[in-house]
């Protein structure tokens, strides 16, 4: 970190400590004054990086209290001044500072609303994919009841993609997905997903940590 990223980190941070309450409730907000507040945390931040993105929540144990992170958004060469950001955040009561968007608490299961239907992890099934001329690249297919009520429709599955891509950062972690998958499709739902060799959604990360004990990533030695 040079001494003018060290200011413009140390200048965010004041922001910060400045803002906490304001954050606290950045969440009850109505969509104006939380947009506002939204704006004046990326201004804060983007002196000192522009390809980070802060966000506030209550934190996911269930315990008192907030956690902001600070995501390089899946952005390898971004992941440095995540962590670099990190270290220099104040010690301040009831509230985590963390670099990286990191896997959820096994306990905490996720929905997301796509139109007038929900995305649930409990109805998405993974394989893992690998390729012979790539052998320690890995991809993940994920097969999900919604994709049949949209085929055809390929903005919709471009969303519903994203969608599903976001769920499995939650689940594995940023740093996992940008450094652990190199591609990622989904597909219909089999009539029998297990006896085709597919597993729960929820298993990703058990299932992920098994191929890289055996096969390093690309990337594993950045």
């Amino acid at each position: 970190m040079t001494a003018t990223e060290k200011q413009h980190a140390e200048a965010f941070w004041a922001w910060v400590q400045k803002n906490l309450l304001k954050l606290e409730f950045m969440q009850s907000m109505d969509r104006e004054q939380g947009q506002e507040l939204t704006d004046q945390l990326f201004q804060a931040l983007n002196p000192y990086c522009t390809g980070l993105t802060p966000t506030v929540s209550t934190r996911m144990s269930g315990e008192p209290g907030f956690t902001m992170v600070i995501s390089a958004n899946g952005i390898r060469p971004f992941f440095k001044n995540a962590r670099e950001l990190v270290a220099l955040a104040p010690q301040v009561k009831n509230w985590d500072f963390v670099a990286l968007t990191q896997p959820l608490p096994k306990h905490v299961r996720l929905r997301f609303k796509f139109g007038e239907d929900i995305l649930d992890p409990n109805d998405l099934w993974c394989v893992l994919m690998t390729a012979e001329e790539y052998p320690n690249y890995l991809g993940i297919h994920v097969a999900l009841k919604l994709y049949d009520k949209f085929d055809g429709d390929e903005e919709a599955l471009d969303t519903l993609k994203q969608m599903v891509i976001n769920l499995v950062a939650h689940i594995i972690g940023e740093e996992s997905i940008a450094m652990d998958i190199q591609f990622l499709e989904i597909g219909p739902l089999p009539l029998a997903p297990m006896e085709q060799g597919y597993f729960q959604f929820y298993d990703l990360p058990e299932k992920i940590a098994e191929f890289r004990a055996e096969v390093p990533g690309p990337h594993s030695e950045e």
